[in-house]
């Protein structure tokens, strides 16, 4: 059962990937799962930094202390639309998504494992393909109140020319 007063949780499998493997726990693949899908490198990141820092005397709160929560989030769900090799097609978004947010002088995470992470002065947007579908997911989150249609709109601005995306998921 879960304790009283827990808000979040995660949960996470250990394994080896692949036929006939034998790992032991310190060679393995992490799998995690969040809100954001079943296989999140973010998460995943996050425990390997926790690791990294406790073999430093350092403890999990030590790196999201100064983090908080944002005022707002928001994920669209943009589909690639007409496509036969929709990776392709994707993997060429991310491509000229980066180069155009850096052409613009905004600042491009890295690593940045999962896709493409922009960092605005109030916030970020995540771009990224989906594991499974001929869609792209990009994830907003904002520490003013309004910040997530301002990143959005500029993030529509390096996605002009995309024909095969649908962006249509902006218009509500």
């Amino acid at each position: 059962s879960v304790p009283a007063g827990v808000t979040e949780a995660i949960s996470v499998d250990m394994g080896c990937v692949g036929d006939g493997l034998g790992c032991t726990e310190r060679q393995v693949s992490i799998c995690a799962k969040d809100s954001g899908g079943p296989y999140s490198y973010e998460v995943v990141g996050k425990l390997i930094a926790a690791a990294k820092a406790k073999a430093q005397g350092r403890h999990l709160a030590d790196l999201v202390k100064k983090l908080g929560e944002p005022v707002e989030s928001r994920e669209y769900r943009m589909k690639i639309m007409g496509e036969d090799d929709f990776r392709g097609y994707g993997a060429n978004v991310l491509k000229v998504f980066e180069e155009r947010a850096a052409e613009a002088g905004i600042r491009v995470a890295k690593p940045s494992y999962e896709g493409v992470r922009l960092v605005f002065p109030n916030g970020w947007a995540l771009l990224r393909m989906s594991l499974h579908d001929p869609q792209m997911p990009l994830n907003i989150e904002s520490r003013k109140k309004g910040g997530v249609a301002e990143i959005a709109a500029k993030v529509q601005e390096f996605l002009k020319g995309f024909t095969s995306l649908d962006m249509s998921v902006f218009k509500d």
